[in-house]
């Protein structure tokens, strides 16, 4: 058969027995030689058991940290990633976002990111990759809500960044330059930081709607 499932290859059909269940005999990834009933290699039972003692080695022995912050972090990281998370799938699994082969393991995580510092959260550099050694940082929420892929990008005089930055940067506000958008406003008049006069802000909005 030569059919992989999780950690298992299926080599050879066995017959069938107990509730006229076929057998078959597998070959595990850690060289372990098993024998699983098929129902059972489709459901659950994917590894001759090396993976579950790992997860628990994992989980609860080797870091002991399954409690702290970094940790559920990491977690969620995971968990997002998962094909069967219909809430972040759109997002995340259907985009290609998946976690990399040595991030599995919590410990290469901490080993490469450290702790968590205090009042900060997990962000991905270029939102299109995935979670991996160099695209990773530790941010602030309001930093890493401006990375999203959702995010309005605006260029103004040779520099780019999110609708958020530049109200920050210019004291207006947010759904000001938002409203503007929607109005069809050039750059400069969305940007615009002078306080003008109902008659002047008219006088202004048309002469761009003749241009």
């Amino acid at each position: 058969m030569n059919k992989k499932f999780g950690h298992l290859l299926v080599i050879e059909y066995l017959g069938s027995k107990q509730y006229r269940e076929s057998l078959w005999k597998c070959s595990c990834d850690c060289g372990n030689m098993v024998i699983r009933r098929m129902s059972r290699i489709n459901n659950y039972n994917q590894s001759c058991g090396c993976a579950y003692a790992e997860f628990i080695t994992n989980t609860h022995i080797t870091h002991g940290q399954s409690k702290t912050k970094t940790y559920k972090l990491w977690a969620a990281m995971k968990a997002r990633c998962n094909p069967t998370d219909i809430h972040h799938r759109q997002r995340y699994y259907n985009r290609g976002i998946s976690v990399c082969p040595r991030w599995q393991l919590f410990i290469n995580f901490l080993a490469d990111m450290g702790e968590c510092p205090p009042g900060l959260t997990l962000d991905r550099i270029d939102n299109d990759k995935g979670y991996e050694p160099g695209n990773c940082r530790w941010t602030t929420p309001s930093q890493q809500g401006r990375n999203r892929s959702n995010c309005r990008f605006l260029t103004f005089n040779g520099k780019t960044q999110t609708v958020s930055a530049w109200a920050e940067e210019l004291g207006i506000s947010r759904y000001k330059i938002l409203g503007r958008l929607r109005a069809g406003h050039a750059i400069e008049w969305v940007l615009n930081t002078e306080k003008l006069t109902r008659s002047e802000t008219i006088k202004l909005w048309w002469s761009q709607r003749k241009q």
